[in-house]
């Protein structure tokens, strides 16, 4: 895993105790409230945790997800929420993940917040990455 994009902070770990995956309540400019926590900067959200995600450019590839690899299932898909505006199509980032036997849905962070709660309310099992609105 390549450490230049991408780190993973334990001690802003959120586990969630319950068995319900954990419900974005809003998003702010710089965060997000899951489960009336508030977590500040980009997080990436299984159905049982939620984990800071340190991103240090725009430029994304594959290994800024290698958090999938982590996880305990197969998601159904992978839902990336890029912030205030999606104006890039991201078809390199797409190809990789195919590559890999991963569906990526790209959308604004206000679209992905929603795509993921009303997922979650099914019981499917995703994965999320997250960037708040004013990030980058």
């Amino acid at each position: 895993m390549s450490n230049k994009n991408i780190s993973f902070k334990s001690d802003t770990e959120n586990k969630n105790e319950n068995s319900k995956p954990p419900f974005i309540h809003s998003y702010l400019k710089n965060g997000f409230i899951l489960d009336n926590k508030e977590f500040i900067g980009p997080i990436i959200v299984t159905n049982n945790k939620v984990v800071n995600w340190r991103l240090l450019s725009r430029n994304f590839s594959f290994s800024d997800f290698e958090f999938i690899n982590k996880i305990n299932y197969k998601p159904e898909f992978v839902l990336f929420g890029v912030g205030k505006k999606f104006d890039n199509l991201m078809f390199n980032l797409k190809s990789e993940f195919t590559k890999k036997n991963f569906s990526l849905e790209i959308m604004t962070t206000h679209s992905a917040c929603r795509v993921w709660n009303l997922n979650i309310n099914d019981n499917r099992k995703i994965i999320g990455f997250f960037i708040p609105l004013n990030h980058f």
